[in-house]
């Protein structure tokens, strides 16, 4: 049997992940809502070290299993090291965005990483629906239009006897009912509230991380308890491209939708977040 170096790479961390730390942070999503540039950015100070890869998905494809979990965070020897020569600590963690809206993963994480520190990103719903859609059309994953989506979908939710069967499709990643039903954060972010605390948990709109990536990192450098440091660039990663223009009827239509939706929401997290309504379309 020849393995690759990746494969020997994993099973030599999955042998030694006794010896491996336990998460310190996740970035636990929701998609498309810039954990990609915020991982970046956070993992870019020297006393926060990355995760073997950004996305681990641990909860979500071996969520019983620490060994797993280990497997993708740095030996304790090197915490060890760095505390005893360099005289400085360190944290680590992972920006895996399917967990926010996956059933299940918040209790799971709460129950085995019960002092790990979450970041939830959450962007204006409206644009992340068009975004999601427009990079699984690129991908060739849905091939419905963004119009024929969001018509169906809002049509489906305004039913709430679906609402049921409607949750679970959207626990597959490529479903078509994600691209408007992981807009609606209230019901997700409420789980995840009930299970961590204000020192525990941390939310952030994503329109204020593409405009002021140094200040929102700096409150996270503060949550995560290392000390303050300068961004050495602030480029926006994985930036989608599509014309906006193209889907202003069917922009209108959701703003319109997410409005209640998003009420809820800022009275949940305590403020009003920059997002616009159907007259701003």
């Amino acid at each position: 049997m020849n393995l690759s170096n990746r494969d020997w790479d994993q099973t030599y961390r999955v042998m030694t992940s006794p010896l491996r730390l336990e998460p310190d942070f996740i970035i636990a999503g929701e998609a498309k809502c810039g954990t990609t540039s915020l991982y970046r950015y956070i993992v870019a100070h020297p006393d926060i070290l990355p995760a073997d890869r950004k996305e681990p998905n641990n909860f979500i494809t071996y969520p019983d299993s620490m060994t797993m979990c280990r497997s993708h965070y740095p030996l304790q020897s090197v915490r060890l090291w760095r505390k005893n020569v360099l005289r400085r600590d360190f944290v680590t963690g992972e920006a895996s965005a399917e967990y926010f809206s996956r059933r299940n993963v918040a209790e799971n994480i709460a129950t085995k990483l019960p002092g790990v520190r979450i970041i939830i990103m959450l962007r204006d719903p409206v644009q992340r629906a068009l975004s999601d859609w427009n990079m699984l059309n690129k991908n060739g994953i849905l091939r419905d239009s963004f119009e024929d989506i969001v018509d169906r979908s809002i049509d489906w939710l305004s039913d709430y006897e679906l609402r049921p069967v409607l949750d679970d499709a959207g626990q597959h990643e490529h479903s078509a009912i994600r691209i408007v039903l992981r807009g609606i954060y209230i019901n997700n972010l409420q789980r995840w509230k009930h299970l961590f605390d204000q020192e525990h948990l941390r939310v952030y709109p994503s329109e204020e991380l593409f405009r002021n990536p140094q200040s929102v990192t700096d409150d996270i450098y503060h949550f995560l308890k290392v000390g303050p440091y300068t961004l050495p660039e602030q480029t926006q990663y994985r930036k989608g491209d599509y014309d906006t223009g193209k889907y202003i009827e069917s922009l209108r239509k959701l703003a319109l939708f997410y409005a209640p939706y998003n009420e809820e929401l800022f009275n949940i997290i305590g403020r009003r977040l920059p997002w616009g309504g159907a007259s701003d379309y």
